[in-house]
This record gives C-alpha cells, sequence and structure tokens, in this order.
C-alpha cells in the first residue's frame, strides 16, 4: 500500500501513532522510529546532503573517469597496453572502500532495454535482495519512457487520481494539451478533501493550454494493468486494463538480464513528484506472488530513496537515485520499508535530448517533477 502526501510540519511527537511491532515487547511511537527519523531528517533540514546518503551514480561517474585517466596514463608509459586490455570490474574500484555496496555483476545490454555496454548491478549487504542498476538508460531511453507515462500511461482507461476530482474526457487531457490555442471544458466535482480554496471555484472550468498543464501537474498516481484499490487495499481485478505491452516487454528484458527470468508483468503505479511532494515509509504487500520482485525505474528529478527492514524500528539504507537509475526488490527486500521523503536535484535531461515534439512537449510539462514507474506481477 502506498499513501503519497506532503508532509507538513504538524508532524510531531504530539501527534506520534504508536503500533505495537513484533520486534519490541512494548509499543513504539512512530515518530520515533528508525524508518521516520530517517523521513524527518532528510525531508525536514534544509540541506538534503546528509554524510550517510549513498549516491551511487556520481560515486560511479567519478570514478568511471579516474579509470580512463588511468588507462590513458598506461597507453602513454607502454604503447603495448590496448585500452581495451584495462578490466571491466575497473571502475568499480571504489566500491571496495564502502561496505555499504558490492558489486554483484555486470549487466551487459546491446542497447535495447538499457544503455549500451556494462552497468554494473549493486547490492547493499544491509538489505538482502535491495538491487540497484546506476544510470541504466540513456538519455533518448529515459524520455521515451517520460513520453510514454505523460502521452499514454496518465490517459483512460488507466485511473489517476483526477478521477475523483474531475469528469475527464474520454480520450485524456493530453490531447488537449498538445493543442495549445484550443479551449476547453472541464466539469469539477466536488470532493470531501477539497481545500477551502478549491471548494469556492466553478464547477465548469474553460481551459486554456496552461489551465490544462496545470491539471496534468496535479497528476500524482496513474494504475496501469491490474487496479489497485486504496480504499480495500486489494487489487479489484474486475476494472484490470490492457497492461502496455512495451512496458512489460521492457520489465521482462531487464529482470531476465539481471537474473530473473520468466516475469509477467500484471500491475504498475506511476508516480508523479512535484518538488516538495513525499511518499510515506510503507511496504507494497498486496500482490498475490510476492516471490517475483519489484521493479521500479526513476525519471526526472533525483530524489532520496530509503529503504529500512521488516519493521519501521530497522537501520535505514539512504540512496540518492537519479534519472534512468533502476531500483529491484527482490527476496527479502520485497517486503521492506522503503519511501521517498525529498525530491532534490532537477533532471539534467534538456529539450536537446528530444527527437520530436511529443517528447519535448512532455519534458516541458515534466519540468521540476520525478516520475516513477513501479511494475508489479501480482500473480
Amino acid at each position: 500500500r502506498m499513501r503519497m502526501r506532503v508532509c507538513g510540519p504538524t508532524d510531531d511527537a504530539a501527534s506520534a501513532v504508536y503500533e505495537r511491532s513484533p520486534e519490541t515487547d512494548g509499543a513504539q511511537p512512530r515518530n520515533f522510529t528508525a524508518l521516520r527519523v530517517a523521513e524527518r531528517r532528510f525531508k525536514g533540514t534544509a540541506d538534503w546532503r546528509q554524510p550517510d546518503l549513498l549516491d551511487v551514480q556520481a560515486a560511479v561517474s567519478a570514478d568511471a573517469e579516474s579509470c580512463a585517466s588511468l588507462r590513458r596514463d598506461r597507453a602513454r608509459l607502454d604503447q603495448t597496453n590496448r585500452e581495451d586490455n584495462c578490466p571491466v570490474t575497473e571502475p568499480m574500484s571504489v566500491f571496495s572502500c564502502d561496505p555499504r555496496v558490492h558489486v554483484r555483476t555486470m549487466v551487459r545490454s546491446g542497447g535495447s532495454c538499457l544503455r549500451a555496454g556494462d552497468i554494473p548491478l549493486l547490492e547493499f549487504p544491509q538489505v538482502p535482495g535491495l538491487l540497484l542498476l546506476p544510470g541504466a538508460l540513456s538519455a533518448a531511453q529515459q524520455i521515451t519512457w517520460i513520453t510514454r507515462a505523460l502521452s499514454e500511461y496518465v490517459n483512460p482507461p488507466n485511473p489517476t487520481n483526477l478521477n475523483a476530482h474531475f469528469q475527464l474526457p474520454d480520450e485524456g487531457l493530453w490531447r488537449w494539451y498538445r493543442t495549445p490555442l484550443d479551449q476547453h471544458t472541464i466539469t469539477r466535482i466536488p470532493h470531501p478533501a477539497d481545500s477551502k480554496r478549491t471548494s469556492t471555484q466553478p464547477l465548469v472550468q474553460e481551459l486554456d493550454h496552461d489551465g490544462v498543464a496545470g491539471i496534468l501537474r496535479r497528476i500524482r498516481w496513474a494504475a496501469l494493468g491490474q487496479h489497485y484499490d486504496w480504499r480495500s487495499l486489494s487489487y479489484d481485478h474486475s476494472r484490470a486494463a490492457p497492461f502496455p505491452p512495451a512496458l512489460a516487454a521492457w520489465a521482462s528484458e531487464v529482470l531476465t538480464a539481471c537474473g530473473f527470468p520468466a516475469y509477467v508483468a500484471e500491475a504498475a503505479i506511476v508516480n508523479l513528484y512535484q518538488p516538495g511532494d513525499t511518499l510515506t515509509g510503507h511496504v507494497d504487500r498486496s500482490e498475490d506472488n510476492l516471490a517475483q520482485p519489484l521493479l521500479s525505474l526513476s525519471l526526472g528529478a533525483s530524489a532520496v530513496f530509503l529503504v529500512g527492514g521488516p519493521t519501521r524500528e530497522d537501520p535505514v539504507l539512504p540512496l540518492h537515485l537519479h534519472s534512468g537509475d533502476i531500483i529491484i526488490l527482490s527476496g527479502p527486500a520485497r517486503l521492506r520499508y522503503h519511501g521517498v521523503p525529498r525530491i532534490t536535484l532537477p533532471t539534467t535531461l534538456a529539450a536537446g535530448d528530444c527527437n520530436d515534439d511529443e517528447s519535448r512537449a512532455a519534458l516541458e510539462l515534466l519540468g521540476a517533477a520525478r516520475l516513477n514507474i513501479n511494475i508489479r506481477q501480482v500473480h
């Protein structure tokens, strides 16, 4: 179950919720568990660059440059040394000094589902089953998935959080967004959670291009394939929509390359985080088949990603994820608490990385937001 909310200053000890943990004899206030302390530390401080934040992609990039320099030096010293004689594991030497992360293997890709070349598959002794492919997608591949998510995946028949607040057009809002000179009419649905400002707005609203963009940026989640019912906390199989074939094929290919064959993607949640949004620590346990891993693709803005243990009291590992990173929660990590307490840096993707107007429009709409696609096998 996932709960996304912007956490405010009212989250203090006085409002702590107590819950009994199987790991302890008594009740532990949720606001003082290791997970909650980590969430508050990264969310509430002016500087999110905490000493224990593990930025794998930055370390890989820095050490890859060191290895390239080493290769150049070797070539100058000995003309018989060919560049391809440098072992592929050399760029990963930085991790020999950090006991928190190990190189499990190198994943070689021809550039179809992942960027071309060798990509380290990293594991973390503190969290068995947690795997990371840092910088796994090229800029073009990242933009492809951003465009598909915003132009296809957040449109009907896939439900989003907007369905409770607006009568959406059958074709979705993307087509409206791509016709910037047109005026459109949308009907607002009164909702008990509406703010005072929202409740005073007219039910029928005229939208120009900026108005359409504003509503699209209010999307926080979209459900693909098997639909998760947030009220019953279970999958509503009567509302299942066809799972996007391209996304299913991509997930299967990535997981097969990482040692998880026979994966069938049946459900996914597309999360959109605007600056200031957070995802409260939670465990994804509603799928019938918990033996298959959860696959998570980060796109757009960077974020702090926390991974804890089976309870909120367990130690927490903070990772700095960037666009193009892939997280796999497998084995014991499949039932570990995890969350996103902070969006950090805007994406480095730019309009110059786009090949067409559709992708440029998607990147413009994404702006400073983070997009995450997490994929599951339900049965």
